[in-house]
This record gives structure tokens, C-alpha cells and sequence, in this order.
């Protein structure tokens, strides 16, 4: 495996919560893009530079954390969009804490 396969692998995360429940997490510096404040719209900091687009004047930046974003699986196909939000640190025991949280607030909802 090359150094860059490893540096990717060590980046990613994807695992299954559940049977009904797919979790994938990417580790980089993350901008909360959305300007109200109750709702939050994560953003890849670097990508989000190279399309030179301006964030909020407030606005979150976390370094080096995951990204988390939840799926919900139908019959073994993607279905709803649970949701998405990001650990506070590169802790990858993050993770399932915050999956577990979206989890629980669409499961509310429903």
C-alpha cells in the first residue's frame, strides 16, 4: 500500500451502526458555512477556498476533526439522509458519539 493510500485510509472511516444504519467520516478542517445560527452546514475548508466562496461573518472553524454524516438504509440501498455534524477533536471515538446523537434527534423526528 503507498503512503498516499495509507494517508487517505487513515482520513476515512466507514462502518455500519446497526443494520439500518451506514456512517461515514472524513477527517479535515471544517468551516460551518451557514449563516443561522441553529442549523449548521459543514464545509471542507480547503475546498471551500479553492471555490473562493466567502463564509458568514460568524462563523465555526474546527481543525483537524471529523466529518460525520449518517445515512439510513432501506432494504440495503441508500434511503433517508439522517444527517451530518463534526467531533470536536481528531478523536476517531468521536465518531460513533456524534452518528449515535444524529441518530437519535431523526429518530425523534419520525
Amino acid at each position: 500500500m503507498t503512503r498516499i493510500e495509507q494517508d487517505r485510509r487513515a482520513r476515512e472511516r466507514q462502518f455500519m451502526l446497526g443494520d439500518r444504519y451506514s456512517v461515514m467520516a472524513s477527517r479535515a478542517d471544517y468551516a460551518d458555512a451557514s449563516s443561522d445560527p441553529d442549523a449548521r452546514q459543514w464545509v471542507d475548508l480547503v475546498f471551500h477556498e479553492i471555490m473562493q466562496r466567502p463564509l458568514p461573518d460568524q462563523y465555526e472553524l474546527r481543525r483537524d476533526v471529523w466529518r460525520v454524516h449518517v445515512v439510513q438504509l432501506d432494504g440495503g440501498t441508500l434511503g433517508a439522509v439522517v444527517g451530518g455534524d463534526c467531533t470536536q477533536t481528531a478523536d476517531p471515538a468521536e465518531i460513533t458519539s456524534v452518528a449515535e446523537q444524529l441518530i437519535a434527534r431523526f429518530e425523534a423526528r419520525a
